[in-house]
């Protein structure tokens, strides 16, 4: 589980399939930046959306470098990030 202050970067896309449902996509071209997380939620209830689970959580990162966007900090689906390195006190 993402925890605050570990080192993220994004691995993963949503994707529309030929069958119109949603599924990740592994996809390391989208993972050139590093971020650091502020905020982890978790929704309150379970839900599906387009064939998806609804995430295990939302996850809030400041990026290092905000590839193509000028908003910065963004909010994530835990599924599009993989942890780099976890905090000290997370470990």
């Amino acid at each position: 589980m993402v925890k605050v202050g570990d080192l993220v970067r994004r691995v993963k896309v949503l994707s529309l399939g030929e069958d119109k449902n949603m599924k990740w996509l592994l996809d390391h071209s989208v993972s050139d930046s590093v971020g650091v997380v502020l905020e982890v939620e978790e929704p309150s209830f379970d839900i599906r959306l387009n064939n998806l689970d609804y995430p295990d959580c939302f996850v809030k990162v400041l990026w290092q470098i905000p590839k193509d966007s000028t908003i910065n900090p963004l909010w994530h689906w835990g599924e599009e990030l993989e942890i780099i390195k976890k905090t000290e006190e997370n470990t």
